[in-house]
């Protein structure tokens, strides 16, 4: 009697425990891949997500392992800008994706995701085909497309030069003028643009000096407009630059004696300049530089005689900052 009562025990207890079942399956088999886009997160590798599915795998009773070779199952994850875990079966199908998103530690929520899927497989294939009903079919994650890789940047198709062609200074300017070393003070702007190259650009510059007031026979104030080329500093990002320049210098006598008081006491000439710059924080848009120049005026003349007023050769020195677009 006792045999007839635990008979049906054992059978009713043997159809509602169908994991005995499931865990006499062999457990599957899944091949792990990353794809990791350039600039992401160094813990997106696969040796750690190897080791984070090998050990969600044991913690729900060993229903999956990584396998290299004959696995029924192919897992990827993408760490782009988005993370994203996708399985796929032996033919190359997608079963399901699932996003991963910034809280906790990633690689073990795909682990986990992995280790699921392996858990709710094995469950359904031991259920009988009746007994699985629609309510009772697990959720999958919508699909979702793969994440396309991160486009390459793009390539310029243009120089620097071109797409951002300016530059501006302003500088104060002392110097000394003529053989006898007269003192002048004065500044000078300049604006520029560049020429075929970021380090080589074409230069347009206004400048005045004078020399000191209450000279007797040697005061001027001298006012000029120029234009040039010019390599490196101060337009390009180089330390050192040099630059030639000519244009036209309008003098003006201010001298309380001299031979030009009963006559025109201001004249026009050309002039050319040869110029060393030196520069500071290069590679900011805003820097300081400093250039020494020499130049060279055609000393107007008088009864056929050059004038002693105005200088024919002046050394100068720049301090300044500028201003560069490129």
């Amino acid at each position: 009697m006792r045999l007839l009562v635990a008979f049906p025990v054992l059978v009713s207890l043997s159809l509602v425990a169908p994991r005995s079942v499931a865990d006499d399956q062999a457990p599957i088999g899944w091949s792990v891949e990353v794809e990791a886009a350039e600039g992401s997160e160094p813990i997106c590798n696969r040796e750690r997500l190897v080791r984070e599915v090998e050990l969600a795998c044991d913690a729900l009773g060993k229903t999956c392992v990584v396998a290299e070779q004959n696995a029924t199952r192919h897992a990827i994850l993408r760490c782009a800008r988005a993370w994203l875990i996708e399985a796929r079966d032996v033919a190359g199908a997608l079963l399901w994706t699932m996003p991963i998103d910034g809280e906790g530690d990633r690689i073990r929520q795909a682990a986990m995701w992995i280790a699921r899927d392996s858990s709710e497989a094995r469950l359904a294939a031991a259920l009988p085909e009746h007994a699985i009903q629609d309510d009772a079919t697990p959720a999958r994650a919508p699909e979702m497309p793969p994440v396309p890789p991160p486009a390459p940047a793009a390539v310029a198709t243009s120089s620097p030069a071109l797409q951002r062609p300016g530059g501006v200074f302003a500088a104060a300017r002392a110097g000394l003028a003529g053989a006898a070393f007269r003192p002048t003070f004065g500044g000078r702007i300049a604006a520029a643009l560049a020429l075929l190259s970021p380090d080589l650009a074409l230069d347009v510059s206004l400048a005045a000096a004078g020399t000191l007031a209450g000279s007797t026979t040697d005061a001027y104030t001298s006012a000029r407009i120029g234009g040039g080329v010019a390599y490196g500093a101060p337009w390009a990002t180089a330390r050192w630059g040099v630059s030639v320049e000519g244009g036209a210098v309008a003098l003006i006598d201010e001298s309380a004696q001299g031979p030009w008081l009963s006559a025109n006491r201001s004249a026009v000439s050309p002039y050319g300049e040869l110029a060393v710059t030196t520069q500071w924080y290069a590679a900011s848009a805003v820097r300081p530089f400093v250039t020494l120049s020499g130049s060279y005026q055609q000393a107007p003349s008088l009864g056929g005689l050059p004038s002693a007023t105005f200088p024919s050769f002046t050394a100068a020195l720049d301090l300044g900052v500028a201003w560069r677009s490129w």
